[in-house]
């Protein structure tokens, strides 16, 4: 059977025709199958990652972008420099508190979580 459209076309394949993907989809669900000699199998005893490859990276808490909005929204707290204090009010229209998260709003779009680099 063959579908044509003018952007794709679909093929129906015999399955008979199909044994090969047949095989492969058993392996993949892990069902036991006598398979041919040109599928490799192999069962790992143990996880292939030891335990001496795990790191853990120390998280450093700095201040971002997010510290000066956050303390303007929270507490009313203004840089001391004039151009900060015009350049803070006037981005803080822009953004909301809800429980210590800190979201960017816009008219037509749903609240934005700003996330730390």
């Amino acid at each position: 059977m063959k579908v044509r459209d003018k952007s794709r076309s679909i093929n129906c394949i015999p399955r008979e025709d199909n044994y090969q993907v047949d095989l492969i989809s058993k392996l993949a669900s892990s069902k036991p199958v006598d398979f041919p000699t040109n599928i490799w199998v192999e069962v790992l005893e143990k996880p292939n990652v030891g335990e001496e490859e795990l790191v853990a990276f120390p998280i450093n808490i700095n201040k971002d972008y997010r510290t000066p909005i956050m303390h303007y929204l929270l507490i009313d707290e203004l840089p001391s420099n004039k151009n900060k204090v015009m350049h803070l009010t006037k981005r803080g229209v822009r953004y909301c508190i809800i429980d210590n998260i800190l979201y960017q709003r816009y008219v037509s779009t749903p609240l934005l979580k700003c996330l730390s680099p």
